[in-house]
């Protein structure tokens, strides 16, 4: 069944929702918090801080953008694992099908592309990918 434009950002948009519901696991497990911030809240912090961080540097911004963006989407599925719950390569496994999943109405060269740049975020693959990766762990800090 070829699902047309709108139905697919109907549909992406319930998992981008999800986000905006889903507590961080880590804050509940640690400082048992009751209303930790939400995955959704974490992804903005991320955003803005790699953004400006980016031009600071004369970075990609928009490849660095594009990688905060889809870094922490697949938690709309498989939750938010705390280190530890999981292998790593489990972690990568699961979140891997997540993502094609959410991304499966897509064009193929969208769905491609996104796909590479989740991998490259996962690996640590360019310097882009490196400083979204370094912001996840400061915004983590900075919220703490």
């Amino acid at each position: 069944m070829i699902m047309s434009r709108a139905q697919f950002l109907l549909n992406l948009y319930r998992y981008v929702y999800a986000l905006k519901k889903l507590g961080r696991r880590g804050w509940v497990r640690k400082s048992f918090l009751k209303c930790p911030e939400t995955v959704a809240a974490h992804s903005y912090g991320v955003g803005l801080i790699a953004m400006l961080l980016s031009d600071m540097k004369g970075l990609n911004t928009e490849k660095v953008l594009r990688l905060a963006l889809l870094h922490d989407l697949t938690e709309s599925i498989v939750g938010d694992l705390v280190p530890g719950e999981v292998s790593e390569n489990e972690k990568v496994r699961r979140e891997r099908e997540a993502l094609e999943e959410i991304l499966f109405h897509l064009p193929a060269g969208i769905r491609k592309r996104y796909l590479e740049l989740w991998e490259e975020y996962i690996r640590g693959g360019s310097n882009e990918a490196l400083l979204v990766r370094d912001v996840d762990k400061l915004d983590m800090a900075l919220q703490a």
